[in-house]
């Protein structure tokens, strides 16, 4: 990658101040960790991540600043970055997850009902012949006058 080494002496002042900054960075997520606040990092990590991203890629490509183009920062910076992705997928995945468990329709296996097949109903029906009187003694009448005209 050809990115120049930081070079410190091991009694140079700076060392005990970064060791101080990192141990404090790393204790700075312990307090809503154990309160199990899940908006902080729902909030945060992803600003992490957006940031230390941009950092990384600075540190990469910008070549004339020696600050921020060494082995040291662009190491530091890639580790919080794979870090941080792995925390934003962890985050979203419990997100998810309670998301799911909040708006979950749970129903009974006692109240579910099987659906029966379609129950043909057979009644047996009587035909009636009904008859009327009236028309009968017409016909018979009828029935009567033909014969005596042929007789």
């Amino acid at each position: 990658m050809n990115l120049p080494e930081l070079t410190l002496s091991r009694y140079n002042g700076q060392l005990g101040l970064f060791a101080i900054l990192f141990v404090l960075n790393g204790i700075h997520d312990l307090i809503p960790l154990l309160e199990n606040n899940v908006k902080y990092f729902q909030s945060i990590v992803p600003v992490r991540l957006l940031i230390f991203f941009i950092l990384t890629g600075t540190s990469y490509l910008w070549e004339s600043n020696f600050y921020i183009h060494n082995n040291s920062v662009f190491i530091y910076c890639f580790a919080e970055v794979w870090i941080n992705f792995l925390l934003y997928n962890a985050v979203r995945e419990e997100k998810n997850e309670e998301f799911k468990r909040l708006n979950q329709f749970v129903v009974n296996e006692e109240d579910i009902e099987e659906p029966q097949p379609f129950i043909v109903k057979t009644e047996t029906t009587e035909i009636i012949e009904i008859t009327n009187d009236d028309d009968d003694e017409d016909e018979s009448d009828e029935d009567r006058d033909d014969e005596g005209d042929k007789e």
